[in-house]
């Protein structure tokens, strides 16, 4: 992976994804939780072939800004593009757009980690 990869994610806003739904907002819009998880899935998509089979990313930052609302049945499509790489963590510069114009921007930060050790952590967690 390096400065400038990019991956562009293509999804249409369905019930599931409205605020209205998810209960976030009062209008039948994308939510930004919705637009934030397509943010992090892009980015996700964006190293997930680079990474070593022992490895995960795991999102350990993000500071979005939705600016525009989007309804039910709209192609929407993210890009994230790689814009910083230091040691194990990896930031992302994310745009996304409706059919019409941009409706949010991001900066995102991914932790590689070994997957094995992270899987212990959580499993130490499970109540049974």
């Amino acid at each position: 992976m390096k400065l400038g990869d990019s991956y562009t994610l293509y999804c249409i806003v369905e019930k599931e994804h409205l605020a209205t739904n998810i209960k976030s907002g009062n209008q039948p819009v994308l939510s930004t939780p919705s637009m934030i998880a397509y943010m992090e899935n892009a980015s996700l998509n964006c190293i997930l072939n680079q990474l070593n089979i022992d490895k995960t990313s795991v999102g350990i930052y993000i500071s979005a800004h939705h600016i525009s609302p989007t309804p039910i049945n709209s192609k929407i499509k993210i890009i994230s593009t790689i814009s910083s790489i230091d040691k194990n963590n990896i930031s992302f510069d994310i745009e996304a757009f409706d059919e019409y114009q941009k409706i949010g921007y991001a900066k995102h930060t991914r932790c590689i980690l070994n997957a094995k050790k992270f899987e212990n952590k959580y499993k130490n967690k499970e109540v049974e």
